[in-house]
C-alpha cells in the first residue's frame, strides 16, 4: 500500500491522463517512506495531511475511464495543496495492487478462466 501524491495527481489530470492501477503507478507518483516523514516535519501542524478517498467504478475495466473522477478529485485536492503543501492520497486503485492486471495496468485473461 502506497500514497499517491496530491500534485502528481493534479498534473495527471491537466494532463487529460486516467488513473494508473498500483503496478503502474510510475515511482514519482510515490510517496516514500521518507518522503512522507520529511513532509511531517514541514508539514502543518507538523503531520502529512492524507486524503482518503473511496468512489465507484464507472466500470468493469476502469474505475474511472474518461478521467472525470479524477478531474473531481484534483479539483478538491489543488485549493488543499496550494493551502497546506503536500498531502498524500490514499485511493484504492492506485494505492493498492490490483489483481488481474499487468504491470502496465492491463486486464490479464488468467483471471478469466
Amino acid at each position: 500500500v502506497v500514497l499517491v501524491d496530491a500534485a502528481w495527481l493534479i498534473g495527471l489530470s491537466s494532463s487529460g491522463g486516467k488513473l494508473p492501477p498500483r503496478q503502474a503507478l510510475p515511482p514519482e507518483a510515490v510517496l516514500s517512506p521518507s518522503e512522507a516523514v520529511a513532509a511531517c516535519r514541514s508539514g502543518w501542524p507538523d503531520c502529512l495531511p492524507v486524503v482518503c478517498v473511496s468512489h465507484a467504478w464507472l466500470s468493469a475495466e476502469h474505475p474511472d475511464p474518461r478521467g472525470s473522477t479524477l478531474a473531481s478529485l484534483a479539483g478538491a485536492l489543488r485549493p488543499l495543496v496550494e493551502r497546506r503543501g503536500r498531502h498524500g492520497v490514499l485511493l484504492d486503485y492506485c494505492s493498492i495492487h490490483q489483481r488481474c492486471r499487468d504491470a502496465a495496468g492491463a486486464a490479464t485473461s488468467a483471471c478469466f478462466r
